[in-house]
Parts: C-alpha cells; structure tokens; sequence
C-alpha cells in the first residue's frame, strides 16, 4: 500500500471513527497529536507510514476497537527552594533531566515516596518513562521494558545503581547536591533551569490525564519494525 492509499484508508477511517484521531508515521507522529487528542477527549490509532508486514499492509484491517489502551501521562515538577514556586513538566513518553554543560555530571540523593532510595549518585542525568516511552530511550539506558506504572533510570551512573519500576501512584524525588544548570525534555520540548541545592524535582503519573489508544499492539508489531530496520535484535534481546 503507497502514500496515496494509506490516507485514502485513513480518511475513510476518520468518517466512520470521529471520536479516534489517527497519527502517520512514527513515535514523533504520536508525540506530535497527542495534546489535541487528550484536549478534545479522542483516542488515538498511530499508523506506520512505512515498513509494515504483509499483515498491517492495510494499517486498520487488524485493529481491536475495543482494546483500548490507557496511558498516563507523566509529570516532572521543579519546585524551588528560594521562591517556592513550582513549573510543571508533562510528557506522554518520557522527561528526562540531564546537565547543560555535555562535560558535567548531575550528583543527586533519590527518595521514592519520602523513603532514600539512594544518595550521592553522580550520573549525566535521569529519566522517566511511561509505559508507552518504554521502548524508547528508557529501553536503552536501563535494558528493561515494563508495561504498567513509571520507569525511572539514570543516565550513565558512575556505580552500579538499580532502576525502578513502580506503580502508578508512587512519587520519585531527586535531591541535587550542588547547582547545576539543567535541561529538562519533555518528549520533544526541551526547558533550561537552573537547578540548586535545596530544590526538588518530583517524577510521578498524573491521575487526571491520560491518553487512549487503540491498534497500539499494531503499532508495535515486532514483524513490522524487523522490515523497517532489517532486524530482529532488539526483540531477541528483551525476552
């Protein structure tokens, strides 16, 4: 199926489904409809514009309307010290925090829920991951995939440093222990802080926002990605 067909089948898809809006292409598709779709209270069905199997040559003939899939929406909170105002973050896929300056590192105490996890971790940043951006960039830092609740790993650690996967519900809090100019990317939005000791920023799953999706299981055909990247390594890997 070419270009031409696939928004022929789209278009059709759209009259019969108003309450489902469709995205074209790939994770940055998705990224890109998701506000809209969450705002307006659509369900999204992401369609590959390349590299299906023979079975999803038809993008739609093998999506379950009723599987629905629901996915939170993950939130990273900048409270600081000195004003007491706080800036939030917000990201479908994942948020994650690294230094400003590529030649330093982040050297930060962790608490889940007000609990230490672990203190004094000196790593080029961290990231949290829905289950959604699970295959994603989280994949390849912390090589595990998890499919319910938030992930949450860091980025090059100087130890050994467990990662974390906790239900919906819990909160992860980093503490730095010096300043540090940070950025803070939420999905393909990208914001510069600065970031002292005594602030906070808080890692957790909004309860009040989330996103449906239907044909999510097409989306992420394993048969699908081996054609468009020519391997099945990936997949082997994560058993």
């Amino acid at each position: 199926m070419d270009y031409i067909d696939d928004k022929s089948k789209i278009a059709e898809f759209s009259a019969k489904h108003p309450e489902i809006m469709v995205s074209y292409g790939g994770d940055g598709a998705i990224l890109d409809v998701w506000r809209g779709a969450s705002g307006k209270g659509k369900a999204i069905c992401p369609v590959r514009n390349y590299g299906r199997c023979e079975k999803h040559a038809d993008p739609f003939a093998s999506v379950d309307l009723d599987a629905v899939c629901q996915n939170r929406i993950v939130v990273c909170e900048h409270v600081v010290r000195s004003s007491g105002l706080s800036y939030k973050y917000d990201a479908l896929s994942e948020i994650q925090v690294k230094s400003s300056d590529v030649t330093s590192a982040l050297r930060m105490d962790v608490y889940v829920d007000g609990t230490k996890f672990c203190e004094n971790v000196i790593a080029d940043g961290a990231i949290c991951s829905t289950p959604y951006g699970a295959t994603g960039y989280f994949s390849s830092v912390a090589r595990a995939l998890f499919t319910n609740g938030i992930g949450f790993a860091f980025i090059a650690p100087t130890i050994g440093v467990n990662n974390l996967v906790l239900p919906f519900g819990h909160t992860i809090e980093i503490s730095p222990r010096r300043s540090a100019e940070i950025v803070i990317a939420a999905d393909k939005t990208t914001h510069c802080a600065s970031l002292n000791a005594g602030d906070r920023l808080f890692f957790y799953a909004d309860p009040d926002k989330s996103v449906e999706f239907v044909g999510l299981d097409v989306f992420h055909c394993p048969d699908c990605r081996a054609r468009r990247h020519g391997t099945t390594v990936v997949n082997q890997y994560f058993k």
